[in-house]
């Protein structure tokens, strides 16, 4: 279920994941927002666009629909090559994120609550 979210918290939630994937983009990892239909496409067009080489991190328009619904989580998947691991679990320790390490698991952002 989907907390009910004020507008005002939506907005810092979206705010929170832009400034995440800002500063992965400063480490050189690609990032995408509402990007694609699914997860399917989303990770068949970045396996196309980026080359072997290069770490992606997206959520795609389903969870884009979640976002708007208010949810406050975003489950974000990637192809985090081993050279980037620490660096993305560092950012996400200081954005409310969670992640083991695994590629099969995607990575989970979750709502800072601001005072």
């Amino acid at each position: 279920m989907t907390p009910n979210l004020t507008r005002y918290q939506k907005k810092l939630f979206r705010e929170q994941i832009s400034k995440f994937f800002t500063e992965l983009q400063r480490q050189g990892i690609v990032c995408k927002k509402n990007y694609m239909c699914c997860t399917t496409c989303a990770t068949h067009s970045l396996s196309q666009e980026c080359d072997d080489t290069q770490s992606y991190l997206y959520y795609h328009s389903q969870d884009n629909d979640t976002l708007k619904e208010g949810a406050d989580f975003l489950y974000l998947g990637h192809r985090i090559l081993e050279k980037d691991i620490d660096k993305v679990i560092a950012l996400l320790q200081l954005f409310g994120g969670e992640w083991n390490g695994e590629e099969t698991t995607k990575i989970l952002l979750s709502r800072i609550e601001r005072k």
